[in-house]
């Protein structure tokens, strides 16, 4: 596998390369949506799990819910962790020239942001609308 041989190569180098940090900036990523870190232990038997491992193919079979923070839940669109999650699993990707480079990934994320951003402010917009909307008084008009 890829990723042992780029442990490897670190490990002998001590040189990182611009793949490693984009699949690094990917771990991040992931731990942001689901709130976990990148070795999660389990409580019952002391077993550690790579984050990456856990999480990539839960995501893989379309079950986005089941690795989604749940106190993320309330605040953003399914769409959007949807697509971090998609650019997660682009820069974890165990080939390294697989895995995007850093300006795509950037602009990947402002459009995700861009599109976060708009739906906000139609969302306000439609608030302020029901806000300002002339209310009906229930008082009789004076004669």
């Amino acid at each position: 596998m890829e990723t042992q041989m780029e442990k490897t190569r670190y490990f002998y180098s001590n040189n990182l390369t611009q793949k490693s940090d984009v699949y690094s900036f990917g771990v991040v990523l992931l731990e942001l949506i689901t709130g976990q870190p990148a070795i999660i232990r389990s409580s019952t038997d002391h077993e550690k799990r790579n984050l990456v491992d856990w999480a990539s193919p839960i995501i893989a079979r379309g079950d986005i819910q089941a690795v989604v923070d749940s106190r993320l839940e309330a605040d953003c669109d399914v769409n959007s962790f949807w697509k971090v999650a998609e650019i997660a699993l682009a820069c974890t990707s165990p080939r390294s020239i697989e895995r995007p480079i850093m300006t795509d990934i950037v602009a990947q994320l402002k459009d995700c942001l861009g599109t976060l951003t708009a739906a906000e402010r139609s969302s306000s917009l439609e608030i302020e609308q029901v806000d300002s909307t002339p209310s009906i008084s229930t008082q009789p008009l004076p004669r």
